[in-house]
This record gives C-alpha cells, structure tokens and sequence, in this order.
C-alpha cells in the first residue's frame, strides 16, 4: 500500500468515531401513533401521527411502504396537524393537506421546518393486504423494517377490524419484534403494541389470525385450511424467542470480548511496528546490495509475491554464486520469424550440483533443464512455453499444445513457489504475514460460526442458517484461491457481512461493528512482511531503483548490478538511459547485454507473463404463509 493512501485511510479511520459538529442538520422522531383497521374486502385502512423535532432546516418528512404481499397503495395523503393534536381525537377540519410527492416506495410531505417541534398526519388506503384462506383470515404486517433509518421514540399501534369485535376476540395476535416491544389484545384498544424505542433498521412485525367470515368481500387467497399450520408456526417461533432469550447474553458477551480483541487488532495493525522501522530506519547504502544476490533482492523488493519471471531472477542467482553459466545464443526460428520477439536468447548450462544448492534451486534444476548431447544439463530463455505473436498467428495446430505445456508449467511454477517461500534463507528477509494466515485458515471459519450463532439467536430459521453457511463457505473456498491478491480478504469481509445481514431474519446490534472492524482489519492487514534484518536493504533497494530511473547510477564493470536492475523490472529505465554505454563498453564492460537489444530478451517473457496472469480483473421464514407483507420507514428530508 502507497504510503499516502495509507495515512489516509488512518485518517479516515480515527474520523470515523467522533461525532459530526454539533450544528450539523439532524431530526427525531418523539412519538409515532398508528391505527390500522382491516376492511372485510382485505384491504387495510391506516392513520399516522408523528411527532418530529427539527435541529435545523428541512424540507419535509417521509414515509417508506414497502411493497411485499399486497396489492399496491390505493390512497396516500399527508396533513400538517396542529401541536395539540392527538390520533384519538383528531379533528378533521384542523388538518392542513400538504403536497405529496411519491418516489418509489418512499413518499414524501412537503412542510418545510427549522428547529421546531412538528405533528404530521398520514393516512393511505392499501389493497389486498389481508389473505383469506379456507378457515382463517390473516394479516401478517410490517409497519417498520430494515427500510427504516430513524429511530422511532414511543411508538404506539393500533389493529382492529372494522365495525365488529366479536370477529376480534375470537382472534389470534403473534409480535415479532426483537428490540422490547409489547403486545396486548382487548375489546377497547383492539390489538395494542407499544414500544418506547424501535431503533432504525428493526422490525415491527404483527401476525393477526381472525375468522375467515369477516372477509366476506374477499377472495380467497387460498380456498385451503391453514390455521394449524399457521399456530404451528408461531409455537416454533415461541419456542425459538425463548432459546434465544437465554444465548442472547452470553452471545453478548462473547461479541464483546471479540469486538474488544479485534480492536487491539486493528490498532496494532495501524502502529505495526514492522512498518513503522521500514519507514523509519535509516537503511543501509545501496552499495550494500553487491552482497546480495538478485533473487534475494528481488524478494525483498516485492516482499515474497512471486512470479513467473523470477525463475529467471533465480537463475541470476545460481550464476552469481557460480552453479551454472550463461551464454548468449542466437533464439530458436519461431523467434526469428517474429517482430515482436528477441533474436537472441541466454542458456544456462549447469556447472556443478552440490549439497549447497537450497532445495528450490535444485528443484528449479530437475524442473527446467535437460541433458545435451553432451550431457550437460541446458536450460534457454526460449524454452519458456508459450508461443510468439507469429505462431499464434499462423501456426494454429500448436495451440493446444502450447496450452498443455503451459498449463502443466504454471501448475509446476505453483509447486515451486511453495518451496520458495519456505526457504530459511528467504525467510531471514520476508515472510509471510502470520495474522493473515491465521485468519485465512482460522479466522475465516469462527467468523462463519459466529454469524450462524447470531443469525440463530435472531431467529432465523433453518433455511436462513443454511442460506448463509453456503454462501460464507463458498466465499471461503474463493478467497483461499484467491489468497495472493490482497483485496480477497476485505471483499470477502465486506460482501460476507451484508449477505449475513440481509439473509438473517435479525442480527444482534453488535454484529455490524463487529464486521466493520474486521473489515478494516482487513484493509490493514499486510500479506508478507519485510523482517528487522530486511528492512534496512528494502530502503536500499528504492534508492537504487531510483538512481537507474534518473540515470545516475554507474554500473562500472559488474555484471551482478545488470542482473539487480533486471531483477527489478528496470527494462525500459537500462535502455533509455544506459544503451550506449553499454554498446561502447561491450568488449571490456559486460557480456550480458552487448547491445541495447539484449533488455528485450528478458523484457519479452516478463511482459507476457504479467498480462497473462497479473493484469487480470478480478426476510423471516413463514412456512406456506409467504411472509409478511409492507415494511417501510419514516423521516425527513
């Protein structure tokens, strides 16, 4: 990560916990009185009086109706009430009609405001929300859900069917709601929930099963009996409230604790103290990197993400340190025929095999190189399997086979950077970053566990557990493929959190902190690292890139510097600026690059395998019932 993106996303995050300026616009909604009553031909009559506090200025209020399991709204009609006004008692004729506007599923009360105190009155008319069935009527209701982003102080509802109790009391009532809130049933009042705070984004959801006769202007939903599977239904979800009641403390408790741990996570993960010596040493002279060799080097540079082209930066290394020799060749014809690729190409001829090659270097031997005639053991830069523009071009019956070929090298080529990022040497220099391989092999499946324990103590069903494990597993596998790239883990946190979310009936309300701050993990948490021992050299290294990028670095007469600025992807940089003092140098300076042209004997094969493999982008379960129906919020704008 660039160093001003980080220091912005630490500025993003120390922001993030303070509180807007006290000036900033904001309203609340002090009391919210509803009165739903159910017509005989389904559709539900409904009245609304909130009661809003302005901090600044608006232009007026809304009103959400979400569209599940009904017909459509037939009327919806907003009044400004006078400040004494109370749902009860209401007097029509005191009742200002304002402008309504609808835009969606939201709509909105024109009435501006500024810092005061505001009583407006809804009512709307909404079709076929009540189902008829062979032996019982129903309405399953969400008067608030998820849509809903204002918390909603003293909310009071009201259901009754119109003009007959009798059909009432014979009635059934079930509440879902998760956040405190009661409900009772009596001749007077009809059905009656209160609540003292319904906080935004949860629901408030009323079942209400009553005689199928009172729907005598209705058709029926389904002309089959339903009310055992109905009652059913609602024991299960008793009986699921009452298990949930006793985890929910110590679910609690352990998100806490978790939260907690995660924090010190994140906060060691901003402070990582690897980080801050890399930025902070002093380092070492670039001088210093003619002990290394280039493939260290390289390592270092790119803290242990390897790639195809370093099987070449490895065969620097065995020829620094005297294992195999290089020899410039005229390439095979296929490059000859080509334009865009190299006419010459280096071989590497093994010189000696002894017990102090690392076990990736000899792996690399036994991999790539095969015996002459001579029986020497050869390996040539246009070996590497895949074909020049041309071939592709022309040569169309090779394709496959260059498919296979490449195929079985790439899956090799995995093998072996196993063995790499194994080695003690490399290890000293970088290493993989520990935490992030915890969390991948580790931290991943709790988290799975954990969203299930909390889906479960929010009540969702068996399909919703289910639904959710699938999908997080899923993602799971992705990521473990997709483990070398760095953002897999915040993608997955980030997606996996709002799927968990919107799967699961409820989630406690220390389940979304608990994902933000995973995220933000996430975000921080480095893939490799480089170690105190190479730190110092990491430094070096960004010098002397540089000094090659502005031309001031003096080669003098050492091939290992060439082979370093290779390492590095300095192609282009060798070329611009040291082309002809290479070819005026070529009998007394270095045999690895006698003309300017030789950079494109490397440049060639890395080019194609950075495009070809790193430029690549990359509600409740109700049974036969189908859920409830509406949903929706209130607020201003």
């Amino acid at each position: 990560m660039k160093l001003h993106s980080f220091i912005f996303l630490i500025s993003i995050f120390l922001l993030l916990p303070f509180p807007a300026e006290a000036k900033a616009e904001s309203f609340s909604i002090d009391q919210a009185e509803i009165r739903t009553l159910i017509l005989d031909n389904g559709d539900i009559y409904t009245e609304e009086l909130f009661t809003y506090s302005f901090d600044g200025s608006f232009n007026g209020t809304t009103r959400t109706i979400g569209d599940d399991d009904h017909g459509g709204v037939e009327l919806f009609e907003g009044y400004l009430a006078p400040d004494d006004a109370k749902l009860e008692t209401i007097n029509p004729q005191s009742l200002q009609k304002l402008k309504v506007e609808r835009d969606d599923l939201t709509y909105k009360i024109y009435t501006a405001s500024k810092r005061e105190t505001k009583k407006v009155f809804y009512r709307y008319r909404i079709k076929d929300a009540a189902s008829k069935y062979g032996d019982t009527g129903q309405l399953y209701w969400r008067f608030f859900d998820e849509m809903n982003e204002s918390d909603i102080h003293n909310l009071r509802i009201q259901i009754a069917l119109y003009n007959d109790s009798s059909a009432l009391n014979k009635g059934y009532a079930f509440l879902h709601d998760l956040t405190g809130g009661s409900m009772k049933k009596s001749r007077q009042d009809g059905i009656l929930y209160e609540n003292k705070l319904l906080p935004a984004g949860k629901k408030a959801e009323i079942r209400f099963l009553f005689p199928e006769t009172y729907l005598k202007n209705a058709a029926y939903t389904e002309n089959t009996a339903k009310l055992a599977e109905f009652l059913a239904e609602e024991e299960q979800y008793q009986q699921k409230s009452e298990s949930r009641q006793g985890w929910i403390k110590p679910l609690d408790t352990l998100n806490s604790i978790i939260i907690l741990i995660l924090l010190i996570l994140l906060i060691y993960l901003v402070l990582y103290p690897r980080r801050l010596y890399r930025w902070f040493n002093k380092g070492t002279s670039p001088e210093e990197l003619k002990n290394l060799d280039s493939f260290l080097l390289a390592a270092i540079y790119r803290k242990g993400r390897l790639r195809h082209f370093d099987i070449i930066i490895v065969l620097f290394r065995m020829q620094q340190r005297g294992f195999l020799s290089m020899e410039r060749l005229t390439a095979r014809p296929a490059y000859l025929e080509d334009k865009t690729a190299p006419d010459y190409t280096y071989l590497f001829t093994v010189i000696s095999e002894n017990k102090s090659l690392t076990e990736y270097e000899q792996k690399l031997i036994d991999w790539l190189f095969t015996p002459d005639e001579t029986g020497r053991k050869t390996f040539s830069l246009d070996q590497l399997p895949f074909p020049t523009a041309q071939e592709k071009k022309s040569n169309w019956r090779t394709e496959d086979e260059y498919k296979r070929m490449e195929k079985e090298f790439n899956k090799a080529f995995t093998v072996w950077r196993k063995t790499v990022l194994k080695d003690p040497e490399i290890n000293e220099y970088v290493r993989l970053n520990f935490i992030r391989e915890s969390f991948l092999k580790w931290g991943i499946p709790f988290w799975i566990l954990l969203s299930l324990f909390n889906a479960y103590t929010g009540l969702s069903d068996l399909f919703d557990l289910a639904s959710i494990l699938v999908l997080l597993t899923i993602g799971w596998a992705i990521v473990l493929i997709q483990k070398k790239k760095r953002l897999a883990l915040p993608i997955y946190f980030g997606l996996g959190s709002v799927f968990a979310e919107a799967l699961a009936y409820e989630m406690p309300d220390a389940f979304l902190p608990l994902n933000i701050i995973l995220f933000l993990i996430s975000v921080f948490l480095p893939m490799s690292d480089v170690t105190f021992k190479g730190a110092p050299y990491h430094k070096a290294i960004r010098e002397f890139r540089n000094s090659i990028k502005t031309g001031s670095f003096h080669f003098q007469d050492s091939q290992k510097w060439i082979q370093h600025a290779l390492s590095l992807d300095l192609f282009t940089e060798l070329t611009v600026h040291y082309a002809e003092e290479f070819t005026e140098d070529a009998k007394t300076f270095s045999a690895l690059l006698l003309s300017s042209a030789d950079t494109k004997i490397f440049s060639y094969p890395n080019y194609y395998y950075h495009q070809t493999y790193y430029t690549r982008s990359g509600s409740s379960g109700s049974g036969s019932s189908g859920g409830s129906g509406g949903g929706g919020g209130a607020g201003a704008f």
